[in-house]
């Protein structure tokens, strides 16, 4: 019990009421960072979170030392090689905190695996840097696989396909699923350097790419229709991406531009090139977001000037019927639903779904053509 007219001395802590004191949000940082040689038993296991089953992927345990003992946040296995193999020490990298809390080694251990050590950045540079280094990749004269560096995505799908592979070792190394990877491609495509300088400078994060996604890829298409070159779609697309941003940074919305734009009209010979595009593999990342498996980093490809093929088998049907059942999928899997997103989605796959009729027609005839 506290004195008559002192507050509990939680409460102390606090100024205003509900706001820690300068000086308490201290007392957990990281006071220090070394790598030092510990004695095996003066390290104690942190229990409060399961080891997690992938071992770690660092050379040497992780622990956090606070005023109690040595506590081991990661690399658990590595402490028991130690004490197998009779080792007195073992060479840790040790973050340093000046006072001890259960919870404090509780929440570093959930961090360990999923806050990068060097911090956080806005989602317009994630999305940005990912395509860098899927350029540089697709540039580089070595074989992808050579910077996939196993762990715990050993037998990950590598298909001799340049870009299929690309998106694998992205995959592992950058820690996100291939859905996501696929998501930060597709966002990068049509979008000029300083049009990402500036969405990077605002600090642009997922929610105004998810919004504006919608416009994006219906602009994209009216901009193909009319002949527009890449470079002129690019310019275009980049301008109204910032417009777009204005509008959300002023309302927490976009305005749909639909309206502003008639859907092109196809020829039969069109629709047969478009289904072609679009067949190929969709899924949804992990928010739900419809993400197209594009064929090009920034549009580069050896068979760039090459004609698309004018013939479809059953297999390329049944591929684009599964990508659309994922995609649907995706809506169904969302803990909750994001209308608007949901309904770009839905608009999407109902093209999707005339494409792969097409396609099916296309096949029927071709059949028919065969067996006279």
């Amino acid at each position: 019990m506290s004195k008559k007219g002192k507050r509990p001395q939680e409460a102390e802590n606090q100024n205003p009421p509900g706001v820690l004191k300068d000086e308490e949000n201290l007392r957990f940082i990281t006071t220090g960072e070394d790598f030092a040689e510990i004695p095996v038993t003066s390290i104690q296991q942190c229990s409060l979170i399961p080891d997690y089953k992938d071992p770690t992927e660092s050379t040497l345990p992780i622990v956090v030392h606070t005023p109690e003992a040595f506590y081991c946040i990661d690399g658990w296995n590595l402490i028991e090689q130690a004490r197998a193999a009779g080792q007195s020490n073992v060479r840790c990298h040790v973050y340093q905190i000046q006072e001890h809390s259960d919870t404090e080694l509780a929440i570093r251990k959930v961090a360990v695996r999923t806050k990068p050590v060097g911090g956080t950045c806005c989602y317009a540079e994630l999305v940005h840097n990912a395509n860098l280094v899927a350029q540089l990749l697709m540039d580089e004269m070595e074989n992808p696989i050579v910077f996939s560096h196993g762990g715990s995505r050993r037998g990950a799908f590598f298909s001799n396909n340049r870009e299929d592979d690309i998106r694998e070792v992205l995959s592992e190394r950058l820690g996100r699923n291939r859905n996501t990877i696929n998501t930060y491609l597709n966002l990068r495509l049509y979008l000029t350097d300083e049009a990402m300088d500036v969405l990077i400078a605002q600090n642009t994060g997922r929610a105004f790419f998810e919004k504006a996604q919608s416009n994006k890829r219906v602009r994209i298409i009216f901009l193909k229709s009319e002949g527009l070159d890449e470079e002129s779609i690019t310019n275009q697309i980049s301008e109204k991406m910032l417009e777009w941003l204005k509008q959300y940074q002023e309302s927490g919305n976009i305005k749909t531009d639909h309206g502003e734009i008639e859907p092109p009209v196809e020829t039969e010979n069109e629709s047969n090139q478009t289904t072609e595009s679009s067949s190929a593999s969709t899924s949804t990342d992990e928010n739900g977001l419809g993400s197209e498996q594009v064929n090009t980093f920034n549009h580069r490809s050896p068979s760039a000037d090459s004609e698309p093929p004018e013939v479809f088998g059953e297999e390329d049907f049944k591929a684009a019927i599964r990508a659309v059942t994922e995609a649907l999928a995706g809506i169904i899997n969302q803990s909750s639903l994001d209308f608007d997103q949901a309904i770009g989605v839905l608009d999407e796959q109902i093209g999707q779904l005339a494409n792969a009729r097409q396609m099916l027609i296309d096949i029927r005839d071709q059949a028919a053509k065969e067996e006279i």
